[in-house]
């Protein structure tokens, strides 16, 4: 049998038809092409699938008849179009055309089209997922293997987000940070409402992040003392344990700690660092000691127990044989209590004074006059010199002088005497 039906291109064709009635092929000529088509691909075309579907909506229904039309009328469609394209193919490209009708086959199998409807939003789907991937617009933050967030573009690099945590850190602290983390970046795709601002980025790795703070340790000889937050801070330490021992009256030429005062910049945990006034107080506590002193002219025992803030007691406790019951000689050397400083402070001072120059006696010979003879001709005049010495103190104790120069600033006047020489 053979009807006319009008194609969905809008060009009328003659379709034969011939069929069983368990099965059936259509022979249609399309385009000058034949193609036989099976029934059971046309259902599968179709959408019908026997006897589930004519459950579902019984034969002769409305929505049934409906339904096949629409499926009729959309498989004739794509055979149509896929046929053109073969003769398009074949027409210009021949044995391309011939492998496309080939993949179909001659009795155009819906079920390779089906597999080639599905490979190309395959495709697609795979272009499409390369396209997102590939496309990137926004950078992953991470603090080692921690992501913190993600930022807009792609041209803020590790290196310039380290940068602004470390001088947002150096900027809270004071001093200068080493950062024991690393900065990565990942590129992607990213949604907007998934990205924060660097600004956000840089302030949530400050508060993560694990540094170190560039400090100065103090030692005092071979003692460790403490941790200051800079090198700076730790010389106006010693600056001040300095000025402690120096009256600004004082000429002084030398001043220093008696230990090195040795200061050395290291990077330590904040934790380790004391603040500046701390520190102070730790190195100018003292320790109780004992220093010597030799007696002199008009020194008594209980004169230098007062002098020194001790008793009686306490003096014989500190020299042991001493007989405190006796009269103390001058030149003897006793050992008095004292507190000594965990930094001992040097000062070198030079002082001048004026001291006597003495007159001298000259003698004039009278021969005239007998030995026993003798008168004042001139009387003479003590002059002055100034002595300069050099004093040198520990902790505000003088331990040497030295005088270190000596001019006469006036001349003396010497007594005349005249004396007899007569035998």
């Amino acid at each position: 049998m053979s009807d006319t039906r009008r194609h969905p291109t809008g060009d009328t064709r003659r379709i034969s038809t011939t069929g069983s009635k368990r099965g059936h092929s259509d022979t249609r000529r399309l385009s000058g092409d034949t193609v036989r088509i099976s029934s059971a691909d046309m259902r599968r075309a179709t959408g019908d699938t026997g006897r589930t579907a004519r459950r579902e909506s019984p034969a002769g229904s409305p929505r049934s008849t409906a339904r096949k039309n629409n499926a009729y009328g959309i498989g004739v469609s794509i055979s149509g179009a896929i046929i053109a394209a073969v003769g398009f193919l074949r027409k210009h490209f021949g044995s391309a055309a011939n492998s496309v009708k080939e993949f179909f086959g001659a009795g155009g199998n819906y079920k390779r089209l089906y597999i080639l409807t599905g490979a190309v939003f395959a495709v697609a789907a795979i272009w499409f997922g390369i396209w997102y991937f590939t496309n990137v617009n926004a950078s992953e933050v991470y603090l080692n293997e921690v992501k913190i967030g993600i930022i807009k573009g792609t041209t803020l690099t590790a290196e310039n987000i380290t940068t602004q945590v470390k001088a947002k850190l150096e900027k809270d602290n004071g001093s200068e940070v080493q950062i024991l983390q690393t900065v990565t970046i990942k590129k992607l795709h990213a949604p907007k409402n998934k990205m924060i601002s660097p600004e956000s980025v840089v302030s949530a790795i400050s508060s993560v992040a694990e540094y170190k703070i560039k400090a100065a340790t103090i030692t005092i000889g071979d003692l460790y003392m403490c941790t200051v937050i800079s090198e700076e801070e730790a010389y106006k330490i010693k600056d001040n344990l300095i000025a402690a021992y120096v009256q600004p009256d004082l000429n002084i030429t030398e001043k220093d700690t008696v230990e090195p005062f040795v200061v050395n910049a290291v990077y330590v945990d904040k934790s380790e660092i004391i603040s500046s006034d701390k520190a102070y107080e730790m190195m100018n506590k003292s320790m109780d000691t004992t220093r010597t002193y030799v007696t002199k002219s008009g020194d008594s025992y209980w004169g230098i127990a007062i002098e020194n803030s001790i008793t009686l007691a306490e003096l014989q406790s500190l020299n042991p044989g001493l007989d405190i019951s006796k009269t103390l000689s001058v030149g003897v050397t006793l050992n008095l209590k004292a507190s000594k400083p965990f930094v001992s402070i040097r000062t070198v001072e030079t002082t001048k004074y004026i001291e006597v120059e003495p007159k001298k006696t000259e003698y004039q010979n009278n021969p005239s006059q007998p030995t026993t003879f003798s008168r004042v001709i001139r009387q003479g005049k003590d002059g002055q010199r100034e002595v300069t010495v050099e004093i040198e103190r520990v902790n505000g104790f003088e331990t040497n002088k030295t005088i270190i120069g000596k001019v006469i600033t006036e001349q003396p006047v010497n007594d005349l005497v005249e004396i007899g020489t007569k035998q």
